[in-house]
């Protein structure tokens, strides 16, 4: 949880890790010019800024990641470039094995959202476009006991399937979950930067459980919730947007946000 103690404890890990490491020349996380030591966001409602000019921009959850067979997150975006990539959602066991273990990306020049697991795509959903400036809430689920997934945008169902060779997929614990940016080795240091988000974020939230069948009144009503209550209240159990302590990478601008929908 994000309390002092909480982040004092994540400070003296971070702190023997760097002794035990001293020596080590490729480190799991490539530095960028930084907001210093992890964050805790308190109470009040906050969201997030990345431009993407000066330095590669994101941000980082500073929380273990269990092994995952089923996943969901849902956040409220908005894009700077209409035509621009953006990944609101990356997570990555080793940095240096260039592998997707969770990636959610929206891909304006091809329409589409897709959704990335151990290496293996899941899906390519397709999507609405997203006005830029305007902020829009989208959720993302996959469920690993049946292979079913769907994505939503503004309360409403996109698009959603069964991918039947995701049956029984498990993510793996013990790796690193950032918002706005691939993490990727192979590319620009560490990261991907045509795949950062330029734009805003806020109330991100990821669960260990899915949303629930796309065809069923309940989760409708489930996802309409989440898309007109935008008061601050943890809903995820593996991130928590006011719980889950955070290290900014690149300057990223963090401010507090109005409790409004879609005028934060």
């Amino acid at each position: 949880s994000c309390t002092p103690a909480a982040a004092r404890s994540v400070l003296w890990c971070v702190f023997v890790v760097m002794l035990l490491g001293v020596q080590a020349v490729s480190a799991k996380k490539i530095v960028f010019p930084s907001s210093g030591n992890p964050t805790c966001p308190g109470n009040r409602l906050h969201k997030i800024t990345l431009v993407q000019s000066n330095y590669v921009q994101y941000s980082e959850f500073v929380t273990p990641v269990p092994a995952l067979r089923a996943v969901s997150t849902c956040f409220w975006m908005t894009v700077q470039d209409a035509n621009r990539a953006a990944t609101p959602l990356n997570y990555a066991v080793d940095e240096q094995d260039n592998t997707d273990n969770l990636t959610v990306q929206y891909r304006p020049s091809e329409g589409s959202w897709t959704l990335n697991i151990n290496g293996v795509r899941v899906y390519t959903a397709r999507a609405v476009p997203l006005t830029p400036q305007r902020w829009h809430h989208l959720c993302h689920s996959w469920d690993g006991a049946t292979g079913q997934w769907s994505v939503w945008q503004d309360g409403s169902l996109m698009d959603s399937g069964v991918n039947t060779r995701s049956i029984g997929t498990e993510i793996p614990a013990g790796g690193t979950m950032v918002t706005g940016q691939h993490q990727n080795t192979l590319a620009n240091m560490g990261m991907d930067a045509g795949e950062g988000l330029t734009g805003s974020l806020t109330l991100l939230h990821v669960s260990s459980t899915p949303l629930g069948n796309p065809q069923s009144y309940p989760t409708l009503r489930l996802v309409q919730h989440l898309a007109t209550d935008c008061t601050a209240t943890d809903r995820g159990d593996v991130v928590g947007w006011l719980r889950t302590p955070t290290r900014g990478y690149g300057g990223v601008l963090q401010e507090v946000a109005l409790q409004n929908c879609g005028r934060f």
